[in-house]
């Protein structure tokens, strides 16, 4: 995809289909299919693929967590999460 940052929402990405790397800040993070991934507000992100078939995705924006109200936080998670 190439490095990108979004300075004023945070970002989902959910892995569909095959393998790849989400690099966040510098780290690399593996991903798979049925993983999970949020990008926060002004990091510098990358996704790439690794597999030998298409890294199938889709990718939801959300408004920058410290532009939420504290109530809308709950359960809220940062980084990677796999298995949802």
């Amino acid at each position: 995809m190439g490095e990108e940052v979004h300075e004023d929402r945070d970002q989902f990405f959910r892995f569909e289909q095959d393998n790849g790397e989400v690099w966040i800040d510098g780290v690399a993070n593996l991903v798979k299919a049925d993983d999970g991934v949020i990008v926060p507000a002004g990091a510098k992100y990358n996704v790439i693929n690794t597999g030998s078939e298409p890294l199938r995705l889709y990718t939801i924006y959300g408004p920058q967590a410290s532009r939420r109200h504290p109530s809308q936080d709950q359960g809220r998670c940062r980084g990677i999460s796999q298995t949802f």
